[in-house]
Parts: structure tokens; C-alpha cells; sequence
């Protein structure tokens, strides 16, 4: 029966991301009422068999999110409490996504079914997206005629937030290719294949954080002695010459250039500087979840004419919607999401993804969001299963 629910929370968060491209309500929808109905039935399961919850500190981080989204509107703190509202359905959306795959975890057998099936599914979903990028002319599955075309992948409608979603995908298939020696050219080929995904997408940020996974990954595994020099030459020497050979294949002129642009960050420091005067002004209360491209305007240093529709950083924007709180269950959550990354290096990725937020929003649309939080789910369970096994082979 887990194994039923745990194929239905990925058919709901697969179909939301199909339709992310959608900028219509719906397609939102679909992933929130999705999970929600899964959600719904596990929970009375859940209740019926009387089972335990799933304990652990990464839905503490989600649950303050919402009880101070719930505190500016009783208030009126939000200067826009329709929004505010909205938000707090994306992260109670999330918080829901987290705790179904977390406790449909707690089975070890789900847990490795879910995380095959959402590298699987996702692996499929990053290369189908670069064949559509080439040959689609601008077409969603060469079919459905998407609100911009310039910078299309798959349902993607942003390079950063596609770079993202193969930040979580890329830390399996390198650990897998470090460590199972029998499947080492399979998962080097999908590895090089992700890496390469990242160079045709043309994301900077992207194109680096991709880079220091394979490192600090790698680093991880020497220091733990999980991993020789030998095998990692191994492995390394011909990722390299793959990686090569596919980047060259998809064309790394565009992220090179873009790499050669003077001062990349202008804009968006411009946006972080409006950001840091926005935080001054309501430290505590924040302005209300949602509200920062209503409220940059009036902190705006220019006015090109131009809709800003996020901070392009997610950590200053936690601080002005949330004031501090906010922030601090960001903060609080990434840490966690270290913490998770060296016990179980393949969940690194989750890390990545925040520090990516540095400098965009790469988890703010729905269906991204659920993913993100669904594999951080499972990445607990299967964190606490490697920290019992780490705890029984010392007591022997």
C-alpha cells in the first residue's frame, strides 16, 4: 500500500510540473490539489491504522513559515493579505509534500522506490527538455504555445529554475557512479548527460554550482573513506571527457558569453540593496508572505518601467516578507539541509539548490517546490536510516 501512495505523490508532483509552463491558475492547482489528495487519503491511513508521525527538525522550519504567515494576517501586518494568503498555501503545499513522502519513508524499501522514480523521472524530464529546446521551435512538448519562448525547457520557463531542478538529480547520479563499481558507465553517461543539461541552459550560476557538486561531493567521500584516489580517477577522468563531448554537442557558446559579462550582478544587486532597505524598515513584522514585488516599487533606485516579480534572492526576500522569523526558518532549514547532505552525499543537492537561491528563486513556483520538498522527505528518512546503521556498527 506504500508503495501505491508513494507512485501517486509522484504522479501528482509530475503533473504539476508538466504544467508549470501554464500561467494560468489551474496549472498551480493541479499540483496543490494533487497533493493535497493524496495527502488526504495517507493521512486517514495513517489515522485508521493509528501509525506513528515521522519526527524529525525539517518541518519545524515549514510549520514557523506558516504560523507567521497566519500572525501577520490576524495582525494586519501583510499590506496585501490575499497574497499572503496564497503563499501560505504554497508552503503548506510543501510542508504537506515533505511530511507524506517523509512518513511514506519510513519504510526503507519506499523510500529507495521513491528516490529511483523521482531521479528517474526527472533524468527523463532534463533530456527531453533540451531535445525540445532544439527542435520545438518555441513549443511545450511541441504542442502548446507557452507566454515566452526565448528560454524554454520542457515546461521550464526559466534556465535557472531548470539548472535547479538538475541540482537536485546531479549528486545521485555522481555517488552512484562513485560507488556501484558494476553500473559506473551508466551513471558517469547520465552524469556528463545532466552536466550538460546545465551548459545548454546557459545558467551561470547553474554551470558553477553543477561544477562544485562533483567536487565537494567527491571530498566527501575521500574524508569519509568511502571513496580512493584511485577510483575517483576512475570515475573523474572519463566524466571529464564525456561532459566534454555532450557540452560540446549542446553548444557552450551562450553560457560562455554570458560568463564574460561585465558586473552579471548589477541588476539583481540593485533589487538585494532594495531588498536590505526594505528588511530595515519592518525587521520583525515583515511586509506579509508574497508581497515583495508590491512592495519594491516604492524602494526602487530606478523605475525602467519594468514589473520586478521576485527579489532574485530568495534569502532577502524570506527577511522582507517575513521580517526575521522568516529568515531564520530559511536559515534554519538550509542548515538542515547540510547536515542531511554529508550523512547521505546523493541528498547534497537540496543544499545547492539554496545556495542557488542566493541569487534567484529556483523553488518559488508550486510544482518545483513540491518536488524539492518531496525529496527532502525522503532524504530524512533515508539520513536517519545511515545514521542508525552509522550507531549499530559502533556499538559492535
Amino acid at each position: 500500500m506504500r508503495q501505491t501512495f508513494a507512485a501517486a505523490l509522484l504522479i501528482a508532483v509530475f503533473a504539476g510540473l508538466s504544467v508549470m509552463w501554464c500561467p494560468d491558475r489551474w496549472a498551480v492547482g493541479v499540483a496543490q490539489c494533487a497533493i493535497f489528495g493524496v495527502g488526504s487519503a495517507w493521512t486517514c491511513c495513517v489515522l485508521i491504522a493509528r501509525c506513528a508521525l515521522p519526527a524529525g527538525f525539517a518541518h519545524i522550519p515549514l510549520l514557523g513559515i506558516l504560523f507567521w504567515g497566519g500572525v501577520q494576517l490576524a495582525l494586519g501586518w501583510t499590506v496585501y493579505p490575499w497574497q499572503t494568503c496564497e503563499t501560505m498555501l504554497y508552503w503548506f503545499t510543501n510542508l504537506l509534500a515533505l511530511t507524506v513522502a517523509s512518513s511514506l519513508s519510513q519504510d526503507t524499501e519506499t523510500a529507495h522506490f521513491l528516490r529511483k522514480w523521482l531521479f528517474a523521472g526527472g533524468v527523463a524530464l532534463s533530456f527531453l527538455a533540451v531535445l525540445q529546446n532544439f527542435t520545438s521551435d518555441g513549443l511545450v512538448f511541441w504542442h502548446f504555445k507557452a507566454q515566452y519562448t526565448e528560454d524554454l525547457w520542457g515546461p521550464f520557463l526559466y534556465r535557472n529554475q531548470y539548472a535547479a531542478f538538475i541540482e537536485l538529480l546531479l549528486p545521485i547520479a555522481w555517488v552512484s557512479a562513485l560507488l556501484d563499481e558494476n553500473k559506473r558507465w551508466p551513471y558517469l553517461v547520465v552524469t556528463a548527460g545532466l552536466f550538460s543539461c546545465v551548459v545548454a541552459s546557459a545558467s551561470r550560476a547553474g554551470l558553477i554550482l553543477a561544477a562544485a557538486e562533483i567536487l565537494v561531493i567527491s571530498a566527501i567521500l575521500l574524508s569519509r573513506r568511502e571513496l580512493s584516489l584511485t577510483v575517483l580517477g576512475k570515475a573523474l577522468v572519463p566524466l571529464l571527457l564525456l561532459a566534454t563531448i555532450f557540452a560540446a554537442v549542446v553548444g557552450p557558446e551562450t553560457v560562455w558569453a554570458r560568463l564574460q559579462q561585465h558586473d552579471p550582478y548589477s541588476e539583481r544587486g540593485q533589487w538585494t540593496v532594495a531588498s536590505l532597505s526594505m528588511m530595515r524598515d519592518r525587521p520583525i513584522k515583515g511586509f506579509g508572505l508574497g508581497t515583495w514585488p508590491l512592495v519594491y516599487p516604492a524602494y526602487a533606485a530606478t523605475d525602467d518601467g519594468v514589473f520586478v516579480n521576485q527579489a532574485h534572492n530568495d534569502w532577502a526576500q524570506a527577511g522582507v516578507e517575513g521580517g526575521l522569523p522568516v529568515f531564520l526558518c530559511f536559515a534554519a532549514f538550509f542548515l538542515w539541509t547540510v547536515r542531511t547532505g554529508w550523512r547521505t552525499p546523493w541528498a547534497l543537492g537540496l543544499s545547492f539548490v539554496l545556495v542557488h537561491a542566493v541569487v534567484d528563486y529556483p523553488i518559488q513556483r508550486q510544482a518545483l517546490g513540491a518536488f524539492f520538498f518531496l525529496f527532502a522527505g525522503v532524504s530524512s528518512q533515508l539520513r536517519r536510516r545511515s545514521r542508525e546503521q552509522l550507531s549499530s556498527t559502533l556499538a559492535k
